[in-house]
This record gives C-alpha cells, structure tokens and sequence, in this order.
C-alpha cells in the first residue's frame, strides 16, 4: 500500500476530495472513502482508496493521508499528482522533500509552481502550528 500525504492550505469538503481524486487516479466515485480517523473505520475490501482528513493548525488547515490500497494505482508520481490537485483545487500543498530536515517540505501551487520551504521549528515544535518561516529558489513540477 502506498500512503501519498499532503498539508492543505484550506479545508476541502470530503466531495471535493472524492471527486479530484476520482479524476486524478480515474477511478469510480464509489471505490474512494474520506474518513477523519482511519483507524475507527471498517474499509471494505472494494475500496481502492481512503483519505483520511485530519485539522492541523498554521499556514495550513488540514493533512490529507491518502491510502492507495489497490497495487493498480501503484507508481504514482507525488510531486506531478500534487500539483494537478492543486491546481484542480485550487490550493496550495505541501509535501515531503525526502529529507532528513523535518522542517524542510515542498511548497506546491500548481502544476509548474514547486518550492523548497521551511516551517518555524518554534511554532511546530511548542504548537503544532504548520507556519512556513522562509521560501528557496522556484523549481518547476513537471520535467
């Protein structure tokens, strides 16, 4: 199972989230499940995703875990599909730059907009705040 995390600079209603994933992934409405707690769900066997919205506070509102179940949906490329959410949603995101800085993320507004931004370790650390503190260098999404 592949989990794809992504910071969301607003609050998505759960169609929201069902329906840009259904066509991002190009899957059914019906094979995608939005819960607030993974763990207090019975997931059917069918279902090929689950996303599950957590609040933070900060510069963003909410972490959405998606949980691709089905080995079909495999491979997916992160940073590309970010983007498309993005600009579909018309957010901003961030995500993992695979560091081993926890403060380090990739700030994505879109399909060509990708950053390297860095969270207030204070905010983060004292108050589980997520308030991005400085911008790098802009580099495209797509190649």
């Amino acid at each position: 199972m592949m989990i794809w995390e992504m910071l969301i600079d607003r609050n998505l209603t759960a169609n929201e989230i069902v329906t840009t994933i259904s066509e991002l992934l190009l899957i059914p409405l019906a094979d995608i499940l939005v819960v607030d707690d993974i763990t207090s769900v019975k997931v059917d066997l069918k279902t090929k995703v689950v996303c599950e919205n957590t609040a933070i506070e900060g510069d963003f509102l909410m972490i959405l875990s998606i949980y691709l179940r089905d080995p079909n949906l495999g491979q997916l490329d992160i940073k590309a599909s970010t983007g498309q959410f993005c600009g579909m949603l018309r957010c901003k995101c961030l995500i993992s730059d695979e560091s081993a800085n926890p403060y380090s993320w990739l700030l994505i507004q879109g399909t060509t907009d990708c950053q390297i931004v860095y969270l207030d370790p204070y905010k983060l650390d004292e108050n589980e705040e997520y308030v991005v503190k400085t911008i790098e260098v802009l580099q495209a999404v797509t190649n």
